[in-house]
């Protein structure tokens, strides 16, 4: 899929002259890993058809002895976590291929979400949200959670299932860390 991860990560493998498939909705936003050598296939995510083809060969099917499963903080709970309960029972159908080395990345917030707050602080000098200001948060950067899916794709580890929290070295709030953001 083409997100903000999997687009750095796919920009990445090819950098490397690993051989990458980039599943998206539009095939504009693709051009730029198509011109470097991706394989593109583009279509509605919602097509059981279009995702049957653009998959073909998934996994089992294809003899991938690793998959690296980016999930989330929260996705060992079977419920009560709202949609992150998808991930858990996705979790759940990797863990059950036999042979396949599995990753499960679950990284913390991405620094990045923060950037929606711009306009809020420009407009009203606050920044607001569900979360209380001194509430530490664990955060990663999209870019660094790229280059452990690249990473972890160039070299099985052999280790059968296992799940890797990601986070920067400090837990953050938003009174501590964000003031070297360029607020001054």
């Amino acid at each position: 899929m083409n997100g903000n991860i999997t687009s750095k990560v796919a920009a990445l493998l090819l950098g490397q002259g690993a051989p990458v498939r980039v599943v998206g909705r539009n095939a504009r936003s693709l051009a730029s890993l198509k011109a470097a050598g991706a394989d593109i296939a583009t279509g509605d995510i919602g097509d059981a058809g279009f995702l049957a083809q653009a998959f073909a060969g998934a996994i089992a099917a294809a003899g991938l002895k690793r998959v690296v499963n980016p999930s989330s903080v929260g996705a060992h709970l079977g419920s009560g976590t709202g949609p992150i309960a998808g991930l858990h029972r996705q979790e759940r159908r990797l863990d059950e291929l036999a042979g396949v080395d599995v990753l499960h990345l679950r990284p913390g917030y991405f620094f990045e979400n923060h950037l929606i707050a711009i306009e809020m602080i420009r407009t009203i000098g606050a920044y607001s949200d569900m979360t209380a200001p001194d509430a530490p948060l664990p955060m990663v950067a999209t870019a660094d959670i790229a280059e452990v899916v690249a990473r972890e794709l160039r070299t099985p580890s052999g280790k059968g299932k296992r799940v890797l929290h990601l986070r920067a070295p400090s837990l953050y709030t938003r009174g501590r860390g964000f003031r070297s953001w360029g607020a001054s």
